[in-house]
């Protein structure tokens, strides 16, 4: 169920904290320590036919935009160590969607080379001269990112664009984390901040909260 009194895309997405089981806080975010004051479970929430589609929605609309402005051969997911449900899910959505390939980026893998599969007939070089749009649902400092891009660039891909659905505005710094390995901040596509989908939550709550309790 997702709340729809607002025609924004992006409130009606970040109304669906407000229901149960769609947010959740924790005090660290998989195994890496950072300590959090909230945690968004996008394994759980794309259960929800609603919430994954508007999620499609609002990447699809920041992938045609990056691409009306320049070419764009690849939309490249970030597979995490934990959680990587959420981009197998959004991969083949947002190819259908697009046109454009995909290519599934697993930041685990401990040899750059193997980060991106491509068959061996690829030769050493698979992204030669390729653009590449980064996209990802949940980034805190951009730490993760970083990784992406070497991995695009060691294939000899240029990453021309990132994606990112949630960012948390508290600790992303896109400056200084991106910027050592080429990234402008104009090059970012921040949706939705962290803080805003926890204030519209909670004035979605006092709504929603009488609907869930009367069934």
């Amino acid at each position: 169920m997702v709340l729809r009194w607002s025609e924004k895309l992006e409130d009606r997405f970040a109304a669906a904290f407000a229901i149960p089981g769609f947010y959740r806080a924790s005090s660290y975010i998989g195994d890496t320590g950072i300590p959090l004051e909230r945690y968004f479970d996008f394994d759980v929430i794309y259960r929800d036919p609603a919430f994954c589609r508007l999620a499609v929605e609002l990447l699809v609309r920041e992938v045609k935009g990056r691409a009306a402005k320049e070419r764009v051969d690849y939309i490249a997911f970030l597979e995490k160590q934990v959680n990587t449900t959420g981009a197998l899910i959004l991969a083949g959505a947002l190819t259908i969607h697009t046109g454009i390939s995909h290519l599934v980026v697993r930041l685990w893998k401990d040899i750059p080379q193997e980060r991106i599969k491509f068959p061996k007939e690829a030769g050493e070089y698979p992204l030669k001269d390729a653009n590449v749009v980064l996209l990802t649902d949940y980034v805190t400092t951009g730490r993760e990112l970083q990784p992406a891009v070497r991995a695009v660039q060691n294939l000899g891909g240029k990453v021309v664009g990132v994606v990112v659905l949630v960012w948390d505005d508290e600790r992303f710094n896109k400056r200084g984390e991106m910027s050592e390995v080429g990234i402008s901040e104009g090059m970012i596509n921040l949706v939705i901040p962290a803080s805003r989908t926890e204030q519209i939550a909670k004035e979605s709550k006092k709504v929603l909260d009488p609907i869930l309790a009367a069934r």
